[in-house]
């Protein structure tokens, strides 16, 4: 799901979604989705400072065998709309907690919104 989201295969992405939630708490996927993005970020930083990847997998950020998908991941965003995407999730992380929020709901408009 998460590869399907971040590709912008959106029906993809929340057919698969459906199918993780009929199995897992939507927390757990948020909590998937957050450490995502979260190493997509770290990725971003690295390219754009022009550093070799072979560190985040020394700091086991990502794997070796992860590093081109990342790559190729973290290109499709630039940091900015990386930062907006992690703090949205935080902002859905805060509100599942403190609401009556429906988060099976507000992950798939996620999914849609961030498939774009």
């Amino acid at each position: 799901m998460l590869d399907a989201m971040v590709e912008g295969r959106t029906r993809e992405a929340q057919s698969l979604m459906h199918q993780l939630l009929e199995q897992d708490q939507p927390e757990v996927i948020l909590g998937a989705i957050s450490h995502r993005f979260r190493q997509l970020i770290q990725v971003r930083e690295a390219l754009d400072a022009r550093e070799d990847l072979k560190a985040l997998v020394e700091r086991k950020v990502i794997f070796n065998n992860q590093v081109g998908k990342y790559t190729q991941h973290a290109r499709r965003f630039n940091m900015e709309k990386l930062e907006s995407i992690y703090h949205k999730l935080l902002e859905l992380d805060v509100q599942s907690k403190t609401s009556q929020l429906d988060l099976e709901t507000t992950l798939e408009v996620f999914v849609v919104e961030t498939s774009n």
